[in-house]
């Protein structure tokens, strides 16, 4: 390896380190529009399957979580455009656990458009649905833990433990009602909460 190669990298590290120990994280806003925008769709969707709310139309579900989607992309470019007005760019942590969470991102919306694939292609709609709101949570902890390396903030890594220690639970209830309840709440505790934590942080 290149001796100015190696210098770079180590230097880019040194800078994370320190940033991570000083520096606010500033991505929390994203995080708690997505914990609010997608628990509020789970939870429209456990009042359906539930039978408290009826729907005169089977594509009700569909459009519940693309209004959703829609948006969170407003409050989330909404939110970034504020962080940069505030902060600017943001130091090397914050950009690169700005890549990590970009990241993540487009793998739920690839995970999402692969298993709907999957299940039209196999006729399994049904037995394929259940499987997404899983593997979204352990999604989230695999950022949390990039994240938490990044920033060194250990609590970090305990919310991206408890979003792998729920996905095996909301995978048991699949296809049941208390699977979204379940995934509300999850995402509650994994990016609303969360994410108000570093808004308020990064204000302080």
């Amino acid at each position: 390896m290149d001796s100015n190669a190696l210098k770079s990298d180590i230097d880019y590290l040194k800078s994370l380190a320190l940033d991570g120990g000083r520096a606010p994280v500033m991505n929390g806003g994203a995080l708690f529009w997505a914990g609010i925008c997608f628990s509020a769709a789970a939870v429209v969707q456990y009042l359906v399957m539930d039978g408290v709310l009826t729907v005169p139309n089977p594509w009700f579900l569909a459009l519940n979580w693309g209004v959703a989607a829609a948006i969170y992309a407003v409050l989330c470019i909404a939110s970034i455009a504020a962080s940069k007005r505030r902060y600017g760019v943001g130091n090397a942590m914050n950009r690169a656990i700005g890549s990590v969470w970009s990241g993540v991102g487009f793998a739920i919306f690839a995970l999402f458009v692969t298993l709907t694939a999957a299940a039209v292609g196999m006729k399994a709609m049904e037995q394929m649905q259940p499987l997404i709101a899983p593997a979204i949570v352990i999604l989230y902890g695999v950022g949390w833990w990039v994240v938490s390396v990044l920033s060194g903030r250990k609590w970090m890594a305990g919310v991206g433990l408890l979003s792998f220690a729920s996905a095996p639970f909301l995978a048991f209830v699949g296809g049941q009602p208390l699977q979204m309840l379940g995934y509300a709440i999850t995402l509650t505790l994994i990016a609303t909460i969360p994410g108000l934590v570093l808004m308020r942080s990064s204000e302080g």
